[in-house]
């Protein structure tokens, strides 16, 4: 049957995947990956595309899916594929909206973080709950494994900062320099 190739295309694909990227054999010996991994490849029918030559293509896929799964239910997806003519209109919004949610569990993470603990009534959007990457345990948010927290941090941080340097201008001088140079960059 279609349902038992599709689901034998994708152990097959997994297989591939978990042999060919020692960094995904490593990261899916945790059971919170694992299940979230399975969850994905569940969700998902293009699997020719994923790469996971470093921890966080695997985190940023994770979280990508975690979050468009709260921006769009199975019925609105259907509807925007429908609609080609709004496909590239409604695709810019739903990007939008992901970079302001992984902003805002960036600065959730760095919050825990910096405090050691972010209290229930301190967090201003429950919709983040969804995600399935914070929970409420005992009135504390936490996040569901710390290699997720640290991921978000390292967001939050790069937000932080290359907005900074794009504002500034550093990292268009910093690009043109590596160019130039063809070496990397050491500054006084």
């Amino acid at each position: 049957t279609r349902s038992s190739d599709l689901l034998n295309q994708k152990l097959e694909r997994f297989r591939q995947l978990y042999s060919s990227f020692p960094v995904l054999r490593a990261l899916l010996n945790i059971p919170v990956h694992l299940t979230l991994f399975c969850s994905f490849l569940e969700q998902e029918n293009n699997l020719e595309f994923l790469d996971f030559k470093t921890e966080t293509s695997f985190y940023m896929l994770i979280s990508e899916q975690r979050i468009r799964k709260i921006l769009l239910p199975a019925s609105k997806l259907t509807e925007i594929h429908a609609s080609s003519a709004a496909s590239s209109s409604s695709q810019k919004s739903i990007e939008q909206s992901r970079a302001v949610i992984e902003q805002e569990l960036g600065a959730i993470a760095w919050k825990i973080h910096e405090k050691e603990y972010l209290l229930e009534q301190n967090l201003h959007n429950r919709e983040l709950i969804k995600t399935g990457l914070i929970m409420i345990d005992e009135g504390v948010v936490k996040f569901i494994h710390p290699s997720f927290q640290t991921y978000f941090i390292g967001v939050h941080l790069a937000n932080l900062y290359l907005g900074e340097w794009v504002n500034r201008g550093i990292v268009n001088h910093l690009f043109f320099e590596f160019n130039e140079r063809k070496s990397p960059l050491f500054y006084e």
